[in-house]
């Protein structure tokens, strides 16, 4: 194959073409001829329009001259709520306080009922098969009884008055054949002073210090407050008991215009107002609602209240008719009368509530700590079980019409 070099040994000797001549003579082109700059132009003016915009609506707005050191800042009319607007939680009024005062004792307590200032818990003793009955009095001092009783573990209803205590029994008949027992305690010396045996279980107990009502099985009884003898009876109708369990009387409490009994199911109520005497049965009124209608009824001598999941109703206490839903939001979980109104636990705020003749709450303490559902009133001690003890709060003077 030919070497590179002698290949290209030829071309070395041809003459290349001699330029220079042609440079000398040629032209000279110059710079292209200065083109004005429009788009720039365009640009800064529309940047200085929009600049100048700005500057007008900065002087329109704000107000001429800085604010003064130490002066008040320049602030904007609050808005105005219309009356069918419901206001913002920031905007509702503040209400007062419900309570005044808490006081907490260390004991432990399955049953409580308070009368004439004093407070009266129970705890059932399985080692012992007792009953231990505490006395908390209104200056705070403690005293302690243990009452023997092999049903002391079924004992639940409670009622007490300045003489005296009674406690009934719920006994479950697939696990004993015991009967049931009412038994009454002496106020003073938390002896026990006379048990008598009955023939169903013990619901709700109401006492006014002249008479002991009871419900036993679907009958409401009257008993004697001290020798618990049965002075009258009545049958409340519709009820099939255990073991179909299609109603119970769940909730019964004294008026001024007679004994208001709640009995039922969660799919069917009514409400009874019966002689407190003769036990007659005055009105009898169907509970509105559905499922889970009602919690209790709760009376004073100047209101009938039914307590709700959502909401309480007046109830009319000469003819038993329900007024309107005064829907109550926070969780409610419980209620006792207090005068014409009412005093309200609401679980899922951990507060105490106070209403007025309306049902709406004018009086209200939140965040009180981990409290049981059961309320006991007596003037204005309201007695509630707080964490492993009871709590006492001392409620405000409200008046109602706030």
């Amino acid at each position: 194959m030919t070497d590179l070099r002698t290949r290209l040994r030829e071309a070395d000797r041809m003459a290349a073409p001699d330029l220079w001549p042609h440079i000398l003579t040629r032209e000279p082109r110059g710079e292209p001829p200065p083109r004005f700059p429009w788009g720039q132009s365009a640009t800064i003016a529309y940047a200085v329009g929009v600049a100048a915009l700005a500057v007008l609506v900065l002087i329109r707005v704000l107000p001429l001259g800085g604010v003064k050191p130490g002066g008040p800042s320049p602030t904007r009319p609050a808005p105005v709520i219309s009356s069918s607007s419901s206001p913002s939680p920031s905007t509702a009024p503040t209400l007062p306080p419900a309570v005044l005062s808490a006081t907490d004792f260390p004991v432990p307590a399955d049953l409580m009922t308070a009368a004439d200032g004093s407070l009266f818990s129970g705890r059932a003793s399985s080692s012992q098969k007792a009953l231990i009955l505490v006395r908390i009095a209104a200056d705070g001092t403690r005293t302690r009884a243990t009452i023997p009783d092999h049903l002391a573990y079924y004992m639940g209803p409670m009622a007490a008055t300045g003489t005296a205590v009674y406690v009934g029994t719920d006994v479950i008949g697939r696990f004993t054949d015991a009967k049931d027992e009412l038994v009454r305690v002496d106020a003073s010396t938390l002896r026990l002073t006379k048990r008598i045996t009955l023939p169903a279980n013990v619901g709700p107990l109401v006492t006014d210090g002249a008479s002991l009502w009871g419900a036993v099985g679907d009958r409401v009884v009257r008993f004697d407050p001290v020798s618990l003898a049965e002075r009258a009876a009545v049958v409340i109708p519709g009820l099939d008991l255990a073991p179909s369990g299609s109603g119970l009387i769940f909730s019964m409490s004294k008026g001024s215009t007679g004994l208001w009994v709640a009995a039922g199911n969660a799919d069917r109520a009514f409400l009874y107002r019966l002689d407190p005497v003769g036990l007659a049965i005055r009105s009898r009124t169907r509970v509105p609602g559905g499922p889970e209608q009602g919690l209790s009824v709760v009376a004073s001598s100047r209101a009938v209240w039914w307590i709700g999941p959502t909401g309480v109703r007046r109830v009319d206490p000469a003819t038993g008719s329900f007024q309107r839903l005064v829907t109550v939001e926070g969780g409610l979980e419980s209620a006792v009368a207090r005068e014409d109104g009412l005093v309200l636990f609401l679980g899922d705020l951990h507060s105490i509530a106070l209403t007025d003749a309306r049902g709406r709450i004018v009086a209200r303490s939140d965040e009180l700590g981990d409290l049981g559902s059961g309320m006991r009133l007596d003037g204005r001690s309201l007695w509630m079980n707080r964490g492993l003890g009871i709590v006492r709060f001392v409620l405000a003077d409200v008046p109602l019409g706030t």
